[in-house]
């Protein structure tokens, strides 16, 4: 087998044996911190965990929660219900504080607050 031929051959053996995961679309995941006081899809929760859109957080009264995804930074208060979707929150209940220099925006009923530059916003419903 000639050089060429060999440099091929390892060339098509290390595309098939090395993983796809370095190029696959990110999943919009994000890091729910908490010490306790914290429900993840109805399961309590403390340390940190994996949050996945679609998860829903909520936290009992005198405790917070801490949602880090990427480019942001959400602090979730006490006695709220939040929705993840990846690059979006809904706010079934309560407040959030947001920190973010991608894109984040918050979901209340019909309103969005949305941003596309540094910000820190805080949103609340009663």
């Amino acid at each position: 087998m000639s050089v060429s031929g060999s440099r091929n051959f390892i060339s098509w053996v290390m595309i098939l044996l090395l993983p796809l995961s370095p190029v696959a679309a990110d999943t919009g995941s994000a890091i729910l911190h908490s010490e306790g006081g914290v429900w993840l899809n109805g399961t309590e929760i403390s340390g940190s965990t994996a949050v996945f859109p679609g998860d829903s957080v909520e936290t009992k009264p005198g405790f917070v929660a801490n949602l880090d995804a990427e480019g942001s930074s959400v602090l979730i208060q006490g006695e709220s219900i939040v929705k993840f979707q990846g690059d979006s929150l809904t706010l079934e209940h309560g407040s959030v504080s947001v920190g973010t220099s991608a894109l984040m925006s918050v979901h209340v009923d019909c309103i969005e607050v949305k941003t596309r530059f540094q910000w820190a916003y805080a949103v609340r419903r009663h």
